[in-house]
């Protein structure tokens, strides 16, 4: 399993999923950029699945969505 997490959001260390550091949650620049890096290193990690917040429909956020879920199919 890996996980997009962004960095102001604290999550449990297990040794069960692989965690992208993505960025800071609100900066959907930041976030858009390191997307594509994110899916490749989890790709490259072999995960079989991937768990990520959904921004909000608006603005960047939309094409953020957009993007996670396409990449879901």
């Amino acid at each position: 399993i890996g996980v997009l997490v962004p960095s102001d959001w604290r999550v449990p260390e297990l040794d069960a999923y692989v965690v992208f550091p993505w960025g800071e949650w609100g900066d959907w620049d930041q976030l858009a950029r390191r997307l594509y890096l994110a899916l490749r290193y989890l790709d490259e990690c072999q995960v079989e699945v991937i768990l990520a917040p959904m921004p909000e429909d608006i603005g960047l956020g939309s094409a953020l969505r957009d993007r996670l879920l396409k990449a879901s199919y």
